[in-house]
């Protein structure tokens, strides 16, 4: 009985007794030579491949323990070394502590850890540079107050994502975000009356705004390079009739608040795969988009349900950019033009920006919240298919000529 034999230890020397990482091949009667098969026994391979998934050492030997005098040979024995592609791996707390971290021995480790950020070791502080400031993960607190404490008076200006990180992000320190989606909480439902069904919802789109012109944007609802909008024609007394034909019941809800929060960048390189999409363009040709067979040239235009629209430049002289971007979004939560022609989504710029109790409602059921829906958090991201973004804004612009 003859064996190859491995046995491994971690760096600390105890023995891993996992028969993956310790264990033996033994070699077979078959390889025995003898007179009745003229001394050609077969010449075996024995052979055995281990992963190990931590340092440490692993000790390999040959061996001969047959009960009786028996000779074994053993020929071209080495052991080959085929290192791991991973060279760092790192999971993390909510807030940014480390566990379960490996590291390839005599590798440069990578710094750029939670969030992306890089990690600052210079004086064993163990911060996170953001940009704007530096963060603690072992007291999840930022090190400076925030420099847009102002918006956020109702938490500490040290405290990190409004102590709710698996929520919202803050990517660099300055402005605390919720990531790419339409974010809908609903809260206070209330099923007594099995025909009417009261609630209350939260919602929240993250919006980039492509402004690849460089236009002045200072006089909109978009100032600044990032920040927050609350729109108040979209809150309030939202409805939603009963269908007989679903079961679905006839469904109000109070909107509290509906909050666009933005960010303008300068080309689509810069959206992400989930982002919502507002392009600023030069031209948007005519055409019938209703498909009622009439021709319009239209100043926005948005693919409804979805995740990308547009808005003409000129807006913004003629002092029309806020309400058509406000009607524009109105179609991403799936709303048509109103028959009449009135409010915010008329066919045409008239200088409104009410909607009705029914258009609330289709804006709620918009937000991919169902009408059964319970009391919680709702991402729209849920129900996206696999195209990123970008790849729609694209192929929006080629359908419809659209000039940036």
């Amino acid at each position: 009985m003859a064996y190859v034999n491995f046995i491994s230890v971690d760096r600390n020397f105890v023995p891993q007794t996992d028969i993956s990482l310790t264990n033996f091949v033994r070699i077979i009667e078959a390889a025995k030579e003898s007179g009745a098969n003229g001394g050609n026994g077969l010449h075996e391979r024995l052979y055995a491949e281990v992963t190990v998934k931590q340092a440490g050492y692993m000790y390999i030997y040959l061996s001969n323990e047959s009960p009786t005098t028996v000779e074994v040979y053993f020929d071209d024995f080495k052991v080959t070394q085929v290192k791991s592609p991973v060279i760092q791996t790192d999971d993390y707390y909510p807030f940014g502590l480390t566990f379960n971290s490996y590291q390839r021995e005599n590798s440069t480790p990578n710094q750029y850890l939670y969030n992306g950020k890089e990690k600052q070791d210079e004086l064993e502080l163990g911060w996170f540079d953001y940009g704007a400031r530096m963060y603690n993960p072992e007291i999840s607190r930022w090190m400076v107050v925030d420099p847009a404490a102002d918006a956020y008076y109702r938490s500490s200006p040290y405290s990190y994502t409004l102590n709710n990180p698996v929520r919202f992000v803050d990517p660099d320190g300055s402005i605390v975000q919720d990531p790419p989606d339409v974010i809908t909480t609903i809260s206070n439902v209330n099923t007594s009356n099995r025909d009417i069904t009261t609630r209350e919802a939260s919602i929240i789109i993250t919006l980039k705004v492509v402004n690849s012109n460089g236009a002045d944007l200072s006089n909109t609802m978009f100032k600044g390079d990032k920040g927050s909008v609350e729109l108040k024609n979209y809150e309030g007394y939202a409805l939603q009739l009963k269908d007989a034909d679903s079961g679905a019941p006839h469904v109000e809800t109070n909107v509290k608040s509906f909050t666009v929060q933005f960010e303008v960048v300068e080309s689509l390189d810069q959206v992400g795969k989930d982002d919502h999409v507002m392009m600023l363009v030069v031209d948007i040709p005519e055409g019938d988009f209703d498909g009622d067979g009439a021709k319009e040239n239209p100043v926005g235009l948005a693919d409804k349900g979805g995740r990308v629209s547009a808005v003409e430049t000129g807006t913004l002289k003629d002092g029309s950019f806020n309400e058509v971007a406000q009607h524009e979004l109105g179609h991403k939560f799936g709303l048509d033009h109103t028959k009449g022609g009135s409010g915010l989504m008329g066919k045409s710029v008239n200088g409104q920006t009410s909607l009705s109790s029914t258009e609330k409602g289709k804006a709620v059921a918009g937000s991919h919240v169902g009408p059964f829906d319970k009391n919680g958090t709702y991402k729209a991201s849920s129900l996206y298919g696999r195209t990123a973004s970008k790849k729609l804004a694209e192929d929006f612009t080629k359908k419809y000529k659209i000039t940036e």
